[in-house]
């Protein structure tokens, strides 16, 4: 089933450059410029990599973490650097199909949220 999530990382405003756009589709994660153009992936799962979901970018340390999914079972919140590069598990136990969902990132208390539902 596809997966579409749309996250804003700064308002487009004169005063924020390099503002963007990051979004999982399809098990990708891509980026754009805020006008939407320059649409890129910067994350191409394999046929038995990762899927993605619950998306949050952490700009303090230039950062990207998602939910990843092995179609098999195996559930972690992984990262990478913004340009998808440096790909690192974060947490890999522990978490179930209700286990995440959402995924908050706070840079300043160097916390990681998740919620779930029931």
């Amino acid at each position: 089933m596809p997966c579409f999530l749309l996250i804003v990382l700064a308002i487009a405003s004169p005063s924020v450059r390099g503002a963007s756009l990051y979004w999982t589709q399809n098990g990708d994660i891509y980026h754009a410029n805020m006008d939407g153009s320059n649409v890129a992936p910067i994350y191409t799962r394999g046929p038995s990599d990762f899927l993605t979901a619950h998306l949050d970018v952490d700009l303090q340390n230039r950062h990207i973490y998602w939910l990843g999914v092995y179609p098999s079972g195996p559930y972690a919140i992984r990262r990478s650097d913004l340009d998808g590069q440096n790909i690192q598990d974060v947490i890999t136990s522990g978490l179930g199909p209700a286990a995440v969902y959402g995924l908050a990132v706070d840079a300043v208390n160097q916390k990681l949220y998740t919620g779930s539902h029931v």
